[in-house]
């Protein structure tokens, strides 16, 4: 139990250390009120190096402890409360981000308010997609059509890219992968099977299970995604500084000056430490340390960025129900503590040895 303690604590302690960390900047842009110090963002620093190291070693001992207890969380996790709330969650993953494409396809955005496409043949090819796929995945119809039509739209992004206009311009890779996360779910719903709730649960009669290890693969896909999303955005923040620096300064009153009271941190500090936590949260998830842990952590934080950015509630709504998923269901296949990565638990894992028997001579 203790050990289980330290785990969450020292999870909580550092995803808690900013709150501000998960906030999607494309949701909540603003731009900067005054300049800032960049050494901590352009050259190696004692600032940057320490927080750096302390964080990778963190993300050491985390693989460590998933790897020794890890499969024993997993099991507790598998009991008949666990697996009845598990028959749902493909029916809150299909809600969650179903509203939030049809929400966007009304505001004229493909995705998030940075890819507003231009032009009437691009506007309504892709926004009109975006709607079909949106109320298709609200109301449970075809979810493993919805779920490959989800996965060619985000691919369409991607192609279309150097050709479509996108807010007025042509939008870099990163600017697309920042929603890496819909490609999960696209994944994630195409191999689940049907909801249990909504339309098309009840004309199918309910729901249809999908075999063990394509609900397992169906999650590592919803994981891998989130995870990259999470990684994505917190190495933007190190590169672009500018997007998270706007939001620290038109929110200091909320996000900043309690942490600059208590720990005497700078702003240009803070920014680094959301881009870590960002970035470390990203590779624990995609990894799968600790994945239900991870997700009760980031719910926190998606409540806690609501209150402050309201906008944000749009932006965080297609995160929620993979959040919930991954909650219920854990990190599914494809999870570090799954892999012989050290060759003593290859030894220690392999059948002993029967002891010889005693020779009985024939009669």
């Amino acid at each position: 139990m203790k050990r289980w303690l330290a785990t969450v604590g020292a999870l909580g302690g550092i995803l808690g250390s900013a709150p501000a960390a998960l906030a999607h900047e494309k949701w909540v842009r603003h731009g900067l009120t005054g300049e800032f110090d960049r050494s901590l963002f352009e050259r190696p620093v004692a600032g940057n190096v320490l927080p750096a190291l302390a964080s990778l070693a963190l993300l050491a001992a985390l693989a460590w402890l998933a790897r020794r207890h890890g499969p024993a969380l997993e099991h507790r996790c598998q009991g008949p409360r666990w697996q009845g709330l598990a028959r749902w969650t493909p029916a809150a993953v299909g809600l969650t981000v179903g509203a939030s494409l049809l929400l966007s396809a009304l505001a004229g955005e493909l995705f998030a308010p940075d890819l507003r496409p231009d032009g009437f043949f691009w506007s309504v090819l892709l926004l009109g997609v975006e709607t079909v796929l949106g109320a298709a995945l609200v109301l449970g119809l075809v979810p493993r059509a919805a779920g490959f039509g989800l996965l060619a739209l985000f691919a369409s992004a991607l192609l279309l890219r150097p050709f479509a206009l996108f807010d007025g311009k042509t939008v870099s890779t990163v600017a697309v992968l920042n929603y890496l996360e819909l490609a999960g779910v696209g994944a994630y719903v195409a191999l689940a099977g049907r909801p249990r709730a909504g339309i098309g649960g009840r004309l199918w009669g309910g729901w249809a299970e999908a075999t063990t290890r394509a609900r397992s693969e169906a999650l590592a896909w919803l994981r891998l995604g989130l995870g990259g999303t999470l990684l994505i955005l917190g190495l933007q923040k190190f590169l672009v500084p500018e997007l998270p620096m706007g939001v620290v300064q038109n929110y200091g009153d909320t996000i900043y000056r309690p942490f600059r009271d208590l720990l005497g941190i700078s702003p240009e500090g803070y920014v680094f430490a959301a881009s870590l936590v960002e970035t470390t949260v990203g590779v624990a998830l995609t990894l799968g340390l600790f994945t239900r842990v991870v997700a009760v952590v980031l719910l926190a934080l998606f409540t806690l960025t609501a209150f402050i950015f309201q906008v944000e509630i749009l932006g965080h709504l297609a995160l929620a129900g993979p959040v919930v998923a991954l909650l219920v269901e854990g990190g599914g296949a494809w999870r570090l503590e799954n892999l012989r990565l050290w060759a003593a638990d290859a030894i220690r894992d392999r059948p002993s040895p029967r002891a010889p028997r005693d020779i009985v001579p024939a009669r």
